[in-house]
């Protein structure tokens, strides 16, 4: 649902609609004739851009408020396609982020912004204050996920952690252990062995935040020097570890480095500000073409079959596995060994008799957590087996072993 950000007055106000589509989220804006916003939204696309913006203009035309749209500005990795349909231009996002930022930080001589797939710093020029924001520079990442939003969405569902919850645990560890940034899969591995070590959560989380502030010091700024003030924008400054990363890598102070209002919206009040610059006699928001779209694969373009679950050939509980008896005065209690994979992802028990056969198993994830998981496979198998049971060997194996 849009939510307006202040209350407007009846009558048929011209306002001006911004988008920015990135790789992650949908953020949308409305602009009033004075250039304030009036209603602001952020949500996730789950990959599904097109979509999820067909869904807003849905409900935007069907909000009571009474005004009329002047035009639409469109800007993000994902908006070329929709700015298409619409009928609308695509604008850069360099141009647009920085439009935003001149009109809603004017005094901003360094921008930062990491949003899920790129990074950028733009760089302004401090001799033209009040006018048209100046570029002297821009820097922008690689096409790879190491540093970018989507990493940390990666890592918190390896942890069994809500995004939202990466930030307030990093701020709980004094000591951040030093994890690779560089490569997302080197920092992985890292995260691996430090949880098979028994490292709690919050630190683990504060250095994959360092290690991502190191990696934008090292491979978007490049040496570049700072000048404050610095806006730090996109949809990971909600992530305050990062923000204390940042600053710390960077060496600013809280002053210096701020994370203002509308921080995930700069882009598309930028695209907003070009539309209402650029506004004919009229607009009018005609979604056939989306819908269209939408409705019908792409010509030329085979689609697979959903996945469907199958069943594969090991066993999928205790109904599977040889039914136990238990011990008799004439029959000792039974003999097994015991065998424990702990890996980065699950972890595994199973018991065996003498012979070989399966008499019990076990499996969970293990969520960051090698020791709990370990107890509770324990406790498993001890519900599956006989209370009388003789272990006489245990094997361990795997990350965690």
């Amino acid at each position: 649902m849009i939510i307006l950000a202040t209350d407007q007055p009846g009558g048929s106000e011209l306002k001006w609609l911004g988008l920015d589509i990135g790789s992650i989220s949908l953020n949308l804006i409305l602009l009033d004739a004075a250039g304030e916003i009036v209603a602001e939204q952020y949500i996730r696309h789950h990959g599904q851009p097109l979509l999820a913006a067909f869904r807003e203009f849905t409900r935007l035309k069907s909000d009571p408020a009474d005004f009329r749209l002047g035009g639409i500005g469109l800007t993000g990795a994902a908006g070329k396609v929709l700015a298409g349909l619409l009928g609308v231009p695509h604008l850069n996002e360099i141009v647009s982020l920085s439009r935003g930022c001149r009109h809603l930080a004017p005094s901003t001589l360094t921008l930062i912004d990491i949003g899920g797939e790129d990074a950028k710093a733009i760089f302004f020029s401090s001799e033209n204050p009040g006018g048209p924001a100046v570029i002297e520079d821009f820097s922008m990442n690689t096409i790879c996920a190491a540093g970018t939003g989507s990493f940390l969405d990666q890592q918190a569902a390896r942890l069994g952690l809500e995004v939202e919850e990466l930030g307030e645990l990093a701020l709980r560890s004094p000591h951040p252990p030093r994890i690779a940034g560089r490569c997302s899969v080197f920092a992985k591995t890292d995260m691996i062995h430090l949880q098979q070590e028994g490292t709690p959560d919050r630190e683990i989380v504060a250095g994959l935040c360092l290690a991502m502030a190191r990696n934008f010091k090292s491979t978007v700024l490049k040496g570049k020097d700072l000048t404050p003030p610095v806006v730090f924008l996109g949809g990971v400054a909600t992530n305050r570890g990062m923000v204390r990363s940042l600053r710390e890598v960077l060496q600013c102070s809280p002053e210096e480095f701020i994370v203002p209002r509308h921080f995930t919206s700069f882009g598309a009040v930028g695209a907003a500000l070009t539309a209402r610059e650029e506004a004919g006699d009229g607009f009018t928001l005609n979604l056939s073409r989306l819908a269209e779209h939408l409705s019908s694969p792409p010509a030329g373009r085979d689609s697979l079959s959903p996945l469907s679950e199958r069943v594969g050939g090991y066993p999928t509980g205790p109904e599977a596995l040889n039914r136990l008896s238990p011990p008799t005065a004439t029959r000792p209690p039974l003999s097994c060994y015991l065998g424990i994979d702990i890996g980065s992802i699950s972890t595994k028990a199973a018991a065996i008799d003498p012979d070989g056969k399966l008499l019990a198993a076990v499996y969970l994830k293990t969520i960051g957590q090698p020791l709990a998981a370990v107890r509770e496979v324990m406790q498993g198998l001890a519900r599956q087996l006989p209370e009388e049971i003789e272990v006489r060997g245990v094997g361990t194996t795997g990350s965690g072993r």
